[in-house]
């Protein structure tokens, strides 16, 4: 794995432009490249959580009684990939990292 691929990992975490930088030179040339891949799947899947997490937050009693907790682990969550591409481990976040390999398997 080169610097470019750990490049190309850790930007993924960087909202939503920051994984499209690191999608499209993934789909233009480094398609085989796993390391890359995997990061690509569990920062959408963390993204995806932010917005779950959002959406929950605008409920006005689940808001007011889970928002800050839900916001505050998903954060930490969001750290773990973060510091995981970081450190070039492929390792999944904790907790939920698994799922978004098994669900978010259409990126290949």
């Amino acid at each position: 794995m080169d610097k470019k691929d750990s490049n190309l990992a850790w930007i993924s975490y960087l909202t939503i432009i920051g994984w499209i930088i690191a999608l499209i030179p993934y789909l233009v040339s480094e398609r085989n490249n796993t390391f890359v891949r995997y990061h690509l799947r569990q920062s959408l899947g963390i993204m995806l959580v932010f917005i779950a997490v959002g959406i929950i937050c605008m409920i006005p009693v689940l808001g007011w009684l889970f928002g800050r907790f839900l916001l505050l682990a998903t954060t930490i969550l969001w750290l773990f990939g973060l510091i995981y591409a970081l450190t070039k481990h492929e390792k999944p976040i904790p907790f939920i990292g698994r799922l978004f390999d098994e669900k978010l398997g259409f990126i290949k």
